[in-house]
Formats: structure tokens, C-alpha cells, sequence
């Protein structure tokens, strides 16, 4: 029997008894994460400690290998000083440096910066193709760029609240 757990990071995870098994969206040992604010960072926290002490011997992803507990205090540990960065750095370039520097052997460069860009308001360069892709896509095409159009305008609205 399978039982799906929604988690205050808006996503969810599913846990494989049989297996001693949770399926959760992404973990990746050395794989940086995209964290949308510090209370996010706190909620991942706290869902990985909950692995921890379930005892989970693999956890299962959509975007790594299987992996098991190592992982996950690995996570925890990165999550941890992600939030200390961010904590000290005046900017999203300062942070993205500090946290390179931290962990040099990290794959994922794309997901820091994301990070960065939650955590220090920056319009990332995907959100800026995404409105050029809708407006030069054909036709037939545009409504397959909505959802990005969509979280484009979502960014621009929450980046305009911040002011």
C-alpha cells in the first residue's frame, strides 16, 4: 500500500512501506536544490528530519539516482548553510559566489540561481525567455508557452508586492 503525504513545500511524497521507500520530487546528494524562501528552507528541513527518523532505507526522486540516507544528511546540512549564506549576503551574486564556494563540486548551477532569485528578488533569465518564447512562438504553438507566460506574470506581480 502506498500513502501520499502533502507537505508544506506545496509538494508531496509517497511512501513505499513494502520497500522502505519515500518518493519525493527531488533530493540530489550534490545537487543544488531551488528554495523559494527561508521558510521553505525550514519546512525541507524539517520534512528531511522526518525521513531521518522514519528510517527510510531509499529515497526515490525524479531528478537523481536512488538514494538513501547519507543523502539526506547531506541535505539537511546544505539546506542549513544555504540559509546562513543568505542570512550574511547583501545580493543574489554575492550568495550564488558564497554558496559556489561552499560546495564547488555541486551540480545544478541553474537551481542556485533560482534560489538566488527567490531569495534575493531577481528576475531570472528563464523568466525572460519564457515572455520572449510566447510572443515569437507561432500560433499553434503560444498555448503550450502559457504555463510559463502564466508564472511569468505570477513572478512580475510578486516582484512589484516586494518593492
Amino acid at each position: 500500500m502506498l500513502k501520499a503525504t502533502f507537505l508544506a513545500t506545496n509538494s508531496y511524497d509517497v511512501e513505499i512501506p513494502a520497500t522502505n521507500a519515500i518518493y519525493t520530487h527531488m533530493l540530489g546528494k550534490y545537487v543544488h536544490s531551488i528554495i523559494g524562501s527561508d521558510a521553505h528552507a525550514a519546512a525541507m528541513i524539517e520534512i528531511l528530519e522526518s525521513y531521518q527518523k522514519a528510517g527510510y532505507k531509499y529515497i526515490l526522486s525524479s531528478h537523481a539516482n536512488v538514494e538513501e540516507q547519507d543523502a539526506v544528511t547531506e541535505k539537511i546540512a546544505y539546506v542549513k548553510k544555504l540559509r546562513g549564506l543568505a542570512a550574511q549576503c547583501k545580493t543574489g551574486e554575492e550568495f550564488i559566489c558564497a554558496a559556489e564556494k561552499a560546495f564547488p563540486d555541486y551540480a545544478g548551477k541553474n537551481y542556485l540561481e533560482m534560489t538566488a532569485g527567490n531569495l534575493f528578488k531577481i528576475i531570472p533569465k528563464f523568466f525572460i525567455f519564457a515572455q520572449f518564447e510566447l510572443i515569437s512562438a507561432p500560433p499553434q504553438f503560444r498555448k503550450l508557452a502559457f504555463p510559463r507566460a502564466f508564472l511569468l506574470r505570477l513572478f512580475l506581480q510578486e516582484a512589484r508586492h516586494h518593492k
